[in-house]
């Protein structure tokens, strides 16, 4: 998508008058205001590169334009959620951040003073954003896939940020990057990726700019059993005598990602697509790999979905989820358990099929 860069809150006067007449002597940069407003920088200072960019600790304290959360900025996966926080602009940067960001330290001309600034490169801006990461803690809980985060600037990549499963899920810090006087929100992004797909948020003003996996929004839903049957059978055991079957749909999930640890799932969903996971609370007294069972979900409109996955184990019928993938607009499922069980090991042995049972569940 293609979006002109808005025009932020600019910042407080008094901080833009600082910013105008420079550092107090420290090498701090005090205030951040937009692209349009930032003042121009002492065109004697020494300019940067044109591509300059990366994260600094050494930067000081910069006034940012806070960015609010909305369901348009940011991003997130399983294990790992993105925000930019602040957003603005500074007509210089500090030598020490300078040297933090590049490895260079801008050295004294003759016997003049050293310069305590860097100004950008002729017709480029400094840009400036602050951002954070954490744990969503999407449910059901399991192996987390690996999300990695790298700054990219005007399509290129410039420096990989975090990856998770060596630094964690927890992450902040500070960006600098020289972008043209005229740019757009998606020349400088933090761009995630996870189990192949890529998603990018913009240090300009925080929004989404780009995302191979929409539907994965807002993420994890709430999965509610309305109603729910209960199989409560007994039989005659052709060899044990009394036995008992008892079977009932006591819960759910859904989730734009699932792996196999997850639920055996298959990473992300389709496309307009999610998974739901019926738990499924289901005993009998005989041997179980002997016991037949089904379950299916429909919908009101008569489609018909069966689970991607085997939820069953040796002991188990119903050992993990069954997973079903639905479309996204389906907001409500019935679901139909059927069990029955082959009474002998001859080919003519009685097959008893218990009553079917259901269970109304509301996604969202």
């Amino acid at each position: 998508m293609t979006r002109r860069s808005p025009l932020l809150a600019a910042a407080v006067a008094a901080a833009l008058t600082l910013a105008a007449c420079g550092s107090d002597g420290d090498g701090s940069a005090e205030a951040a205001g937009t692209a349009e407003t930032v003042p121009a920088a002492d065109p004697d200072l020494p300019a940067a590169a044109s591509d300059l960019a990366g994260q600094t600790a050494v930067l000081g304290a910069v006034d940012l334009t806070p960015v609010e959360p909305g369901e348009d900025h940011g991003a997130h996966a399983p294990g790992l959620a993105l925000e930019v926080t602040g957003v603005g602009y500074v007509p210089t940067i500090p030598v020490d951040a300078y040297e933090d960001l590049t490895g260079e330290r801008v050295r004294a001309s003759g016997d003049e003073e050293p310069p305590t600034e860097v100004r950008p490169a002729d017709g480029h801006v400094f840009a400036v954003a602050t951002y954070e990461t954490r744990d969503p803690e999407w449910e059901p809980r399991g192996d987390e896939p690996r999300t990695t985060g790298h700054l990219r600037v005007l399509g290129s990549e410039t420096a990989r940020l975090f990856r998770t499963d060596y630094d964690g899920s927890r992450h902040a810090g500070t960006i600098v990057v020289s972008l043209p006087e005229s740019h757009d929100p998606e020349d400088a992004v933090i761009e995630l990726e996870t189990h192949d797909a890529f998603q990018a948020v913009s240090l300009v003003d925080g929004t989404r700019v780009s995302s191979d996996v929409e539907h994965a929004y807002p993420g994890p839903v709430d999965v509610t059993v309305e109603s729910a049957e209960k199989l409560d059978a007994s039989f005659d055991h052709w060899i044990n005598g009394h036995a008992t079957v008892q079977a009932e749909v006591v819960g759910g999930f859904a989730t734009p990602y699932l792996d196999r640890s997850r639920g055996q799932g298959d990473g992300w969903a389709a496309p307009g697509q999610r998974y739901v996971g019926v738990e499924v609370d289901w005993h009998i007294t005989e041997n179980t790999p002997s016991a037949e069972t089904t379950i299916r979900a429909e919908t009101a409109d008569g489609q018909v979905f069966q689970p991607i996955n085997d939820p069953s184990s040796l002991v188990d019928a119903y050992a993990n989820p069954a997973v079903f993938q639905l479309p996204l607009d389906v907001d409500a499922v019935t679901v139909v358990l059927e069990s029955a069980y082959p009474n002998g090991v001859t080919s003519g042995a009685e097959t008893i099929e218990f009553d079917p049972v259901s269970a109304e569940l509301t996604i969202g």
